[in-house]
């Protein structure tokens, strides 16, 4: 998937002169680039037959250094791991964020029932507000 979007970001790109296609890298050059490889990383790569990043080739596993109270503090972190940490971040703040606005909003409603003088409602309202908050997955900040 990865290679046919960028097959196609240059196709159009030639098409458009954004690039113009270059010559061949020189074996001397790849000859270079795997020797660099090798004494970096201890890998013996393939010269442009590999469907494989570098990055995987050179981390094909997670390493964890340290023991921790949990496995990413002693993660040392490849640039895909580091990008996995991120998303997950984001994420859990934007659930965490979507919570307390659910939360905030049964409240307010079961105040305007209340003010409206609709009891079943107002009921309803506290006690989804009750139930969200009494099994809260995400510590809410005040």
């Amino acid at each position: 998937m990865k290679n046919e979007v960028f097959n196609n970001y240059v196709k159009i790109a030639l098409e458009q002169g954004l690039i113009s296609e270059g010559q061949d890298v020189p074996e001397s050059k790849n000859k270079d680039y795997a020797d660099t490889i090798k004494t970096l990383y201890g890998l013996d790569i393939p010269l442009n037959d590999s469907d494989k990043d570098i990055l995987d080739q050179a981390h094909p596993n997670p390493v964890v250094i340290a023991p921790a109270y949990d496995r990413v503090n002693g993660l040392v972190e490849n640039l895909r791991e580091r990008q996995d940490i991120m998303a997950g971040i984001a994420l859990k703040h934007r659930y965490a964020n979507a919570y307390r606005d659910l939360v905030n909003e049964l409240v307010a409603l079961g105040f305007r029932m209340d003010n409206a003088d609709h009891k079943e409602l107002r009921v309803l309202a506290d006690t989804c507000s009750h139930r969200l908050t009494k099994n809260n997955p995400i510590k809410l900040k005040k």
